[in-house]
């Protein structure tokens, strides 16, 4: 939930802890709000490599279903909140195979979209989560 410790903010909390005073206290804040901007600017960035290479990304899951393969995501073995777009996807994938058709095809097309929406939907979570977190 919280970006690891900085040198700097292991620092700032053993300065604090020896001399518990404002200045120290507003120091340890600055170094903590630092490390959290950093986290939250990292996930920008992530989020907005992610927008930015949707199209491919779901051409490379489309050719590799046409393949005969799965998306690497769904022999993904963990939790997430995509439970309802990866089923979808999973039923698109069946019907493509057992008919492979331009509308079939286009239903693949929708929910390998559909679930990666919901993906960056996830991204912006985590992102307004761990801002929520800074402000703590």
């Amino acid at each position: 939930e919280h970006p690891p410790l900085s040198g700097d903010t292991k620092k700032a909390i053993a300065i604090y802890k020896r001399n518990p005073n404002e200045a120290n206290k507003q120091n340890l804040l600055n170094t903590l709000n630092k490390s959290y901007d950093a986290v939250i600017e990292q996930k920008k960035k992530n989020l907005n490599e992610h927008i930015k290479d949707k199209d491919k990304t779901i051409k490379i899951w489309l050719k590799t279903v046409k393949s005969g393969k799965n998306p690497p995501f769904m022999n993904l073995e963990t939790d997430n909140s995509k439970g309802n777009e990866r089923k979808a996807v999973a039923n698109a994938i069946a019907n493509y195979n057992k008919n492979r058709n331009a509308q079939n095809e286009n239903a693949l097309n929708n929910a390998l979209s559909s679930y990666y929406e919901a993906f960056l939907d996830e991204q912006r979570k985590h992102i307004k989560e761990t801002e929520d977190l800074r402000e703590e």
